[in-house]
């Protein structure tokens, strides 16, 4: 494979095992999220995405709110602006946000590059972006 040295180096193995990467705090978001997906697909598929979407964008609006940045023109920032790559890494870790709803939304450029920075977060090689995660996180409202 032509990328399995950049996949070893992004711990690609490690990621294939198990049902979720990371801890047991983790793995009961996820659950929560689920079990609430779970009851709105009751409504369709159609309304499950909407409902997935306002929450998802619920998360964004109070990260913004939190890191004052509220009001402010998305495009004229950097597409991998440590404070995007943090609310997407919350969104993503917390709530299963998807990658092309987080691009947009954020205007982070292709959805592969979401993916891309946030494992960058969890690999330590954005300090910065680390930091405003630990606060949006800490802060995150269930």
């Amino acid at each position: 494979m032509e990328d399995e040295p950049a996949q070893k180096e992004m711990n690609f193995a490690k990621m294939s095992k198990g049902w979720a990467q990371g801890g047991d705090a983790f793995r009961t978001k996820l659950i929560n999220c689920e079990q609430d997906l779970a009851k709105n697909l009751k409504l369709g598929v159609s309304e499950a995405k909407e409902f997935r979407e306002a929450m998802w964008e619920r998360q964004v609006v109070q990260a913004l709110e939190l890191l004052e940045m509220n009001g402010i023109d998305l495009s004229n920032q950097r597409k991998a602006a440590d404070w995007k790559v943090a609310i997407a890494a919350e969104l993503k870790m917390e709530c299963l946000g998807q990658n092309g709803w987080l691009s947009q939304r954020l205007d982070m450029g292709a959805e592969s590059a979401v993916s891309r920075y946030c494992a960058e977060l969890r690999q330590g090689s954005r300090p910065g972006a680390g930091k405003l995660y630990d606060l949006i996180s800490a802060n995150s409202k269930d």
